[in-house]
């Protein structure tokens, strides 16, 4: 695990956990109430943006120097991810318009707490 720069604060993983738990959680619950007044897309695009413009500060702040080293195979790589991760979003926020939050909660549970335990791990 790396360790974080000298004088970055550290955060508690437990406080990060259980904010990612937080988040998680209430998604389905206001995207589905958000539905009423903005189409999915919007909603899928706004919530990623949102969380770009609240992680690039700490991005930049913490890991400007390794920013700079990344070679065009690991760039690539990130975009890929982004793409997924999108195409994630736009998919689950419009099933969410056919379906109940409830039934739409289970695997979204289960693929959250298999990529925490996994991140956790590493």
């Amino acid at each position: 695990m790396q360790k974080p720069a000298p004088g970055a604060p550290r955060l508690s993983p437990t406080l990060v956990l259980a904010l990612g738990i937080l988040g998680s959680s209430t998604a389905s619950i206001l995207i589905r109430y958000a539905q009423r007044d903005a189409a999915s897309l919007v909603i899928a695009a706004y919530r990623l943006s949102l969380a770009t413009l609240a992680l690039l500060p700490v991005l930049l702040t913490r890991d400007r120097d390794r920013l700079r080293k990344l070679t065009g195979g690991e760039l690539a790589m990130i975009l890929l991810s982004g793409s997924l991760l999108a195409g994630h979003f736009a998919t689950w926020v419009s099933s969410l318009e056919f379906t109940s939050v409830a039934s739409s909660r289970p695997k979204r549970s289960y693929t959250i707490s298999r990529t925490s335990l996994f991140t956790l791990n590493s």
